[in-house]
């Protein structure tokens, strides 16, 4: 955790037992230092076990008695922006079958093409009203296996394709309608991981069919036959549901586009190995620049405890840079690409 945290986390009768000269001993001991040399993290696990060695009596809460096992977790689903959306509801309606077009160009069929051979596709299937926006798009299902600029055409098919009545769309379009309402309740979803949480007796974050199904509705969250049989679908694992992949799915995630940008504007308070240095966010962070701060749901004093909740959703005290993503993919869900980049550019000082 860090210092602060590490802090404020010690019982009161050991603060009283110590002074602030020991206490600041025990934070030199068991800090944590980076690649740079700079110890901003303290490791209150190995205090508990040196405590705990040396008397049982003077057990410190490290809190792994309580701590969720999430084992394995569902492939994550994308969150699809306005343009792919257009461009879906558009090949459904003409009935579009694109992987043919493609497969003519890509003769070792590898599932990639350049971007000129995708908008010469794209314009051939009849999508010519989308070229000024084939750039976003191209951008979006770039191909991590090549340095240039080449598209995985076959996962922008499987996504455009996807048929309305699939256990993925049903679940796109629910996760989109539950964010819509999410945020216009002011929730980041802790009520419901606590509801659910209620029933985890096993702490694998799952609960049974039954419990999840009685706790949606208590929650505010209606589904229907269709959309439950999709959840159970893709959240069911040996007879139980993953609530907490449940969970960050309502989060959402960012798209390609946009974690470039998110990554950009808070590369330098992100470590190599991807933690988020909270206590330097905390003296930079600009609440104006807030989504919610800006469309008035939120007070500028809530932004910053809003920020850190979000992200820490288990309350394990560790924040990733992926937890950075989810969050900022909730709140700015229904912002354009030009707003989200504002949001994000000026989030710090």
């Amino acid at each position: 955790v860090t210092r602060g945290q590490f802090l404020r986390a010690i019982p009161d009768k050991f603060q009283m037992a110590c002074t602030a000269y020991e206490i600041g001993l025990l934070v030199d001991k068991y800090c944590q230092f980076d690649n740079y040399g700079r110890s901003s993290d303290i490791s209150y696990h190995s205090l508990h076990i040196d405590v705990s060695g040396a008397d049982p009596a003077l057990t410190l809460p490290d809190g792994l008695k309580d701590r969720i096992d999430l084992g394995a977790q569902p492939a994550r689903i994308r969150v699809l922006s306005d343009l792919e959306r257009r461009v879906r509801h558009v090949a459904r309606d003409r009935r579009l079958q694109m992987l043919p077009f493609f497969d003519d160009y890509d003769k070792l069929h590898s599932g990639f093409c350049p971007c000129m051979t995708f908008a010469r596709v794209l314009c051939t299937l009849g999508l010519e009203k989308f070229s000024t926006e084939l750039d976003s798009l191209m951008e979006i299902y770039q191909s991590d296996a090549h340095k240039d600029k080449w598209v995985d055409y076959k996962a922008f098919v499987a996504e455009i394709e996807t048929p309305a009545s699939s256990v993925r769309a049903v679940l796109q379009d629910l996760f989109d309608r539950l964010r819509r309402e999410f945020a216009a309740a002011g929730g980041g979803g802790h009520g419901l991981l606590q509801a659910l949480g209620r029933f985890d007796e096993m702490r694998d974050a799952t609960v049974s069919y039954k419990d999840f199904q009685s706790v949606l509705p208590l929650c505010g969250i209606s589904v229907s036959r269709a959309e439950l049989d999709a959840l159970f679908a893709h959240f069911g694992r040996s007879g139980r549901m993953q609530y907490f992949a449940f969970v960050c799915e309502i989060r959402g995630s960012l798209n390609r586009i946009r974690k470039r940008m998110l990554d950009a504007a808070f590369k330098n308070v992100v470590s190599s190995v991807g933690t988020v240095q909270m206590d330097v966010i905390s003296q930079r962070f600009n609440p104006a620049a807030h989504p919610r701060v800006m469309d008035g749901t939120m007070g500028a004093e809530e932004a910053l405890v809003d920020l850190e909740d979000g992200m820490d959703l288990m309350r394990s005290g560790e924040f990733r840079i992926e937890d950075l993503e989810d969050y900022y993919s909730f709140v700015g869900h229904d912002l354009s690409d030009k707003q989200f980049k504002y949001c994000v550019d000026n989030a710090l000082h």
